[in-house]
């Protein structure tokens, strides 16, 4: 195991088990493997976990040069994940919500539409569109990239007013992959 495995490893190691699930699921396959190896080895060992080690690490951590230009609309969109789109779209008419996930085959695209209420559900199948690009679609995504970051932290109050855990997020995930 490399330093810096092993520092991710127990990172990860300290959080808790939802937010882990989580965090392997963001990461490539090769990545998720073998941080999954290592975490399996820290609970054999029986090292306990220290949830301390994440603030200390974001505190530490500024953002990589690439991320403090322009981020992709489309890009931050298909980051965000179920729950914050959910947060962002939730209230909407369902004749937005399809035209939103008309616009590419979102990965968060399926989860959403089951997070929906049933009668919701299907309302928004039927308002999915063959095809939707151009002006609209740009004009969709800036508007609800825009929106992330508040969604973002209205999930995180939520979970943690639930007692569900938080998710540490895209800049958590960077942590781990510049460490891997």
């Amino acid at each position: 195991m490399s330093d810096a495995s092993r520092q991710s490893a127990l990172l990860v190691h300290g959080l808790a088990q939802a937010d882990r699930d989580w965090l392997l699921t963001q990461l490539p396959e090769n990545d998720r493997a073998r941080l999954a190896g290592h975490l399996a080895e820290l609970a054999e060992l029986g090292v306990p976990a220290d949830p301390g080690l994440l603030d200390t690490v974001l505190a530490q951590v500024g953002p990589r040069p690439a991320a403090r230009g322009k981020t992709d609309p489309r890009q931050t969109l298909r980051r965000a994940g179920a729950e914050v789109m959910l947060q962002l779209l939730g209230q909407e008419p369902a004749w937005m919500i399809g035209t939103v996930l008309s616009i590419e085959s979102w990965p968060w695209r399926e989860a959403l539409v089951e997070g929906l209420d049933a009668s919701r559900r299907e309302r928004v199948r039927q308002a999915l569109r063959p095809n939707v690009a151009g002006a609209l679609a740009a004009s969709c995504v800036e508007k609800l990239a825009a929106g992330v970051p508040a969604a973002r932290q209205a999930v995180r109050e939520s979970r943690a007013a639930s007692g569900r855990g938080t998710h540490w997020g895209h800049k958590f995930k960077e942590v781990v992959r510049q460490w891997l």
